[in-house]
């Protein structure tokens, strides 16, 4: 489980740069490996939290969390 902060909001920007680091994301056929044993990609958030600072005035500050979080983090678990 990792923590990410976006910085440009470029397409694949969490995918795209986790492998050039040597960490790529389950079942990410594109950016990862081929392993079967994921047929979906799993990346997921449970919490969004936008910075006072962007641009898009009605997403100031705004923490969303998921109502799936504990589903998500006991999938996380199981692996």
């Amino acid at each position: 489980m990792v923590e990410v902060k976006l910085y440009t909001g470029r397409t694949h920007q969490i995918r795209a740069s986790l492998k050039d680091l040597g960490y790529s994301i389950k079942g990410d056929r594109k950016y990862g490996t081929r392993d079967d044993t994921f047929k979906n990609l799993m990346l997921v958030a449970y919490k969004l939290k936008f910075s006072k600072d962007i641009e898009i005035e009605s997403l100031k500050g705004i923490e969303v969390e998921s109502k799936y979080k504990e589903e998500i983090l006991s999938i996380y678990h199981s692996l």
